[in-house]
C-alpha cells in the first residue's frame, strides 16, 4: 500500500504551474495621457521560460500586453501585428517576456507527506516570488532601434497545505507580477516618448519635441514727435 501511495504522491508532485497566465484586463484610469505623435505596433512577441502547456496560452498573453498598452495610453494608433510602412509615424515593438520563480520549502515537514502513516501529511509550506521581465526594442521604419528597455516586477506567494500538488497560488503571482510589468513598461514608452519621436525619421518636423523659439526683441520705444506751441 505504501508503494501505492508514495507513487501517486510522486505523481501529483509532478505538477508544474502555468507561468504564463494573462492577468485581468486593466481597469481605465484616470487621466490616461495622450500620445498623438506616432503609433505603436507590437510586431514580434516572445516568452521564454514557460513551463509544460504555456505555449497555447502565448496568444492570450500577447493580447493582455496590448491591452495593459492600450490603457497606458491614447497612442495615434496601437496595432497587433505587423504595419503597413504608409501608416504613419509607427513605433514598432520586439518584446521578449521572461517568466520565473523561486520556490523555498521546509523540508522538516515534508518528511510525514513522502512517508505517510496513518494518513498523508497535509503540512507542506511552500513559498516564494514570480518574476516577470519585460525586454523591448523599439524601432522605426527600418531596423534601427529608436529605444530599448527592460523593466522587473514580482510578486510572491505562498501556501501552507498539501503544495506539492497546488498550483494556483504560484499562478495568481504570476498574473499579479505581469500586471505589474505590463504596466511599468506602459508607463516607460509614455515617459520617453521625446526621446522616441526626436530618433523617428517619418515623424512630421512640426510634432518633434524641440526648444522653443526665442522670443523676439522688443521694439524700440520711438518718442512721439513734439508738439509745436500754438
Amino acid at each position: 500500500m505504501r508503494p501505492l501511495v508514495l507513487g501517486i504522491v510522486l505523481l501529483l508532485s509532478a505538477c508544474s504551474a502555468h507561468r504564463v497566465v494573462p492577468p485581468e484586463v486593466p481597469a481605465h484610469r484616470p487621466g490616461t495621457p495622450s500620445v498623438p505623435e506616432f503609433g505603436v505596433a507590437v510586431e514580434k512577441f516572445a516568452v521564454r521560460g514557460g513551463a509544460r502547456g504555456d505555449r497555447s496560452r502565448t496568444d492570450d498573453y500577447r493580447r493582455s500586453f496590448v491591452q495593459y498598452l492600450e490603457n497606458g495610453a491614447r497612442f495615434a494608433s496601437l496595432v497587433d501585428g505587423e504595419v503597413r510602412q504608409d501608416a504613419g509615424p509607427v513605433v514598432r515593438l520586439d518584446v521578449t517576456v521572461d517568466v520565473r520563480h523561486s520556490r523555498r520549502r521546509t523540508w522538516l515537514l515534508d518528511i510525514p507527506f513522502f512517508f505517510p502513516g496513518t494518513g498523508v501529511w497535509p503540512l507542506t509550506p511552500l513559498w516564494g516570488d514570480a518574476y516577470v521581465t519585460v525586454a523591448a526594442k523599439a524601432r522605426g521604419p527600418g531596423e534601427e532601434v529608436l529605444w530599448d528597455t527592460s523593466v522587473r516586477r514580482e510578486s510572491g506567494f505562498w501556501m501552507l497545505i498539501y503544495s506539492w500538488y497546488r498550483t494556483k497560488p504560484i499562478e495568481r503571482a504570476y498574473a499579479a507580477a505581469s500586471a505589474l510589468a505590463f504596466t511599468a513598461f506602459a508607463d516607460e514608452l509614455v515617459a520617453n516618448k521625446d526621446e522616441i519621436l526626436a530618433k523617428l525619421p517619418n515623424a512630421p518636423v512640426a510634432m518633434r519635441r524641440a526648444e522653443p523659439p526665442a522670443a523676439p526683441p522688443p521694439r524700440p520705444v520711438v518718442p512721439p514727435p513734439p508738439v509745436a506751441p500754438p
